[in-house]
This record gives structure tokens, C-alpha cells and sequence, in this order.
């Protein structure tokens, strides 16, 4: 691993530490490396969509 990665990795893992101590942070998927910042972004926002379709499914199945 480059210096470069491994700064970057650092830095990484420093705002996921503090993400953690605030709010509840869960890993359901491993990877051998860490992912950007941008797809990790791009990760949250795309789980985001996925449970806010299925909250509408849940309301429309009970509204029926």
C-alpha cells in the first residue's frame, strides 16, 4: 500500500471512529480495502433510497 492510500485510509478511519461515538455505525459488508470518501458517500446515499422505498411500501401495504 502507497503512503498516498494509506493516508488516506487514516483519515478514513478517523471520521468513521467519530461517526461512530455519535451515532450507531453498522458493517454489513467487507471489503479488503477502504472505499473513498466519495463512494462512500455514494454507499449511504444509495442504502438511504433503498430504506425509504421500503418505508413507502410498508405505508401503502398499510393503508390497503
Amino acid at each position: 500500500m502507497s503512503k498516498t492510500n494509506e493516508a488516506r485510509d487514516l483519515k478514513i478511519i478517523e471520521r468513521l471512529q467519530h461517526l461512530s461515538e455519535s451515532k450507531r455505525l453498522f458493517a454489513s459488508k467487507y471489503k479488503l480495502y477502504l472505499p473513498t470518501e466519495k463512494e462512500l458517500k455514494e454507499e449511504l446515499e444509495r442504502e438511504k433510497r433503498m430504506i425509504e422505498m421500503e418505508l413507502k411500501l410498508l405505508e401503502s401495504k398499510g393503508k390497503k
